[in-house]
């Protein structure tokens, strides 16, 4: 089976960051570490099978995180490389901010 390399964008890892500060003033320092935990295992789940998962035209492909099921992974796969694109709460009109980020 083959590997894939695992690629953040820099908009991805600012999605990271601000969500996990969000999650940290609302429900505290424990659960954002464990939201950010989830992102990279649910991330690196995509290492030998990123196809496996919903795929939007317009947006690429999406997963949700598990334990975190209202935010979405955004990722396209080139080659032998997941490039994660964007992470955001999928409660969100997620095409126009893909779109213009």
């Amino acid at each position: 089976m083959r590997r894939h390399r695992i690629v953040y964008s820099e908009t991805a890892r600012a999605d990271i960051i601000a969500i996990g500060d969000e999650i940290r003033e609302a429900a505290g320092e424990l659960i954002a570490e464990r939201f950010v935990a989830r992102i990279v295992a649910t991330v690196e789940s995509l290492e030998f099978m990123p196809a496996r998962h919903r795929i939007r035209p317009e947006l690429g492909a999406d997963l949700r995180v598990a334990g975190f099921r209202k935010y979405l992974i955004f990722y396209r796969v080139v080659d032998d490389a997941v490039s994660i694109v964007r992470v955001l709460l999928g409660l969100r009109n997620i095409t126009a901010r893909l779109l213009s980020g």
